[in-house]
């Protein structure tokens, strides 16, 4: 009512606006049944002094032999890296993560010939992890539209204490 008493009738508000907008256009993404979702496995081998006792038979080499041959033909999406480390270490394929099984400088069963394999020195295990993920984060770079679809897996075969440092005296592992 208004000061007169008069009774005043509001008609309803109008239906808000039609906000339905149409759109056009394609999306491009990657087949899902195509999709490559890579898996990259690095094996740090410890090849230092104490191995000569406990590791006789090179069961670290076979182990990560036996696994490889196991997971190869499961997809041509797995890679394999090599690391040996000792007072020293290194990346024994190349590039680091391959599907080269050949015996050729780089290649994995030249890296998982047992007479590269001295068992001598420290237990470095720092440097080489610090190795492995250098590694890793090299690969990264060098790939980074597979970067975030990648699977990264690290096994580390060791038997000693480790040794602090990059350095130690080889002569005193």
């Amino acid at each position: 009512k208004d000061a007169g008493g008069v009774r005043r009738s509001v008609p309803p508000p109008p239906p808000p606006p039609d906000q339905k907008v149409d759109v056009v256009g394609t999306y491009c993404a990657t087949d899902p049944t195509e999709a490559i979702f890579p898996v990259k496995v690095l094996f740090i081998l410890d090849d230092s002094g104490s191995m000569l006792s406990s590791d006789v038979n090179f069961g670290r080499v076979a182990a990560a032999r036996t696994l490889i041959d196991q997971l190869y033909d499961q997809s041509p999406a797995i890679y394999f890296g090599i690391e040996r480390f000792s007072h020293t270490v290194e990346v024994l394929t190349e590039p680091t993560f391959t599907r080269e099984r050949g015996n050729g400088p780089g290649q994995i069963e030249w890296a998982l010939d047992t007479g590269r394999y001295r068992s001598d020195g420290c237990t470095l295990y720092q440097a080489a992890l610090d190795l492995g993920t250098e590694s890793i984060m090299a690969d990264m770079a060098a790939n980074p539209q597979w970067a975030s679809r990648t699977h990264y897996v690290v096994i580390f075969l060791s038997d000693g204490e480790p040794r602090v440092g990059w350095n130690c005296d080889p002569e005193n592992p």
